[in-house]
């Protein structure tokens, strides 16, 4: 086994970590966190999401890892909606990046008179932001948000190492209200092209695989409903696939299911032919489940018309993706009591791929066999 450490600085010497201001050319307000070799760009007022996250100060240029929706960012801001709209919405001003999803992730549902949108009010509302300075004097962003569907203050913390090519987020969400409420949390990181590509490898500690009884499309490469071992799963129309080789956009597929059974809090996908892995750590006991989603070019209809080559690797505090109300029907919500905070460390590296990835540890060391 061997272990890397990505992006040191020779001599061990601390580069520069900047933060600046500006905007995208849709109006919405960026804020970027910028070192030697990684540049990540924030949009407070649409979720607080991360948009865009490359790798820089490289031979072959910039890469982005993060996906770019076809259609583009529409102007701000997000409206406000409820119900089957919400997911239009949410849809319509899909343009890639990682989101929050909280205190609702999956389909819209209504909790106690409070109507939760598709993946959450936390991921479309505007969070407030400001920069200090963090850890060893290097910058740092504060978001947070009181959101008004549910009593939760939520805070995320984002600071970049300034040797190393490692994004270090601290999030947290606090019940402010009198009573105990439900919750699912989850992260949304979706990648894209040219990161993603036929071949790319998924390495994760997971030992099951749940298809989800609805795909997306007719085009689903996995048998709806059905549970299976990871990594080769049980195939739509008989047979196995193997989920940790991703096809390339010409296979026309989609799948969607939710890894489980995880002995421990990490992801890695592996390009061998750019040179470029990412890394996300996470702990186990905050986000034990990981939805897997999948849209390679797979669904003719809105709104991807067969033009979205994108993958969802995303930890999660349940599943499956059909929301709050039935995962509290079910018994498997999470919840927080009056006062109470539920936090989370979470690393994102990357890497140079050096094979199958064994572990990456929450400083943003990877393992290979």
């Amino acid at each position: 086994m061997s272990t890397r450490t990505e992006g040191q600085a020779p001599g061990g010497g601390a580069r520069e970590v900047t933060a600046e201001e500006g905007r995208l050319p849709g109006g919405w307000r960026s804020l970027t966190l910028r070192s030697a070799t990684l540049e990540v760009v924030l949009l407070p007022e649409k979720g607080g999401e991360i948009y865009a996250l490359r790798r820089v100060g490289r031979d072959g240029g910039d890469v982005d890892v993060l996906w770019k929706s076809p259609w583009g960012m529409r102007m701000p801001p997000v409206p406000a909606a409820s119900g089957a709209e919400s997911q239009v919405v949410w849809l319509d001003h899909y343009g890639g990046g990682w989101q929050d999803l909280f205190p609702n992730a999956g389909d819209a549902c209504t909790v106690d008179g409070a109507p939760h949108p598709f993946h959450g009010e936390a991921s479309v509302v505007p969070w407030a932001a400001t920069v200090g300075e963090g850890q060893g004097g290097v910058p740092e962003v504060r978001l947070t948000v009181r959101l008004g569907r549910s009593p939760f203050r939520l805070e995320k913390r984002l600071r970049l190492d300034p040797d190393r090519p490692v994004l270090h987020l601290h999030e947290q969400a606090t019940n402010e209200g009198p009573d105990r409420q439900p919750f699912i949390w989850g992260q949304h990181p979706a990648f894209g092209a040219p990161f993603l590509a036929g071949g790319v490898r998924l390495d994760v500690p997971a030992a099951g695989y749940l298809a989800a009884e609805r795909q997306v499309s007719g085009r689903a490469r996995v048998a709806s409903g059905a549970r299976s071992a990871w990594p080769v799963v049980a195939a739509a129309g008989g047979g196995t696939v193997d989920l940790s080789v991703v096809p390339g956009p010409e296979a026309r597929c989609d799948a969607l299911g939710f890894l489980t059974d995880l002995r421990a809090g990490w992801y890695a996908l592996s390009n061998d032919a750019l040179g470029l892995g990412f890394a996300l750590t996470w702990p186990l006991d905050v986000f034990p489940y990981v939805w897997l989603w999948q849209e390679l070019c797979g669904t003719a209809s809105y709104p991807w018309y067969a033009t979205a080559y994108v993958m969802g690797v995303e930890p999660h505090t349940s599943c499956p993706a059909d929301g709050l109300a039935a995962a509290v029907a079910r018994g498997d919500a999470r919840t927080l009591g009056p006062g109470e905070t539920i936090a989370a460390e979470v690393t994102a590296v990357l890497f140079t791929p050096g094979g199958r990835v064994t572990a990456v540890s929450p400083d943003g060391t990877v393992a290979f066999d």
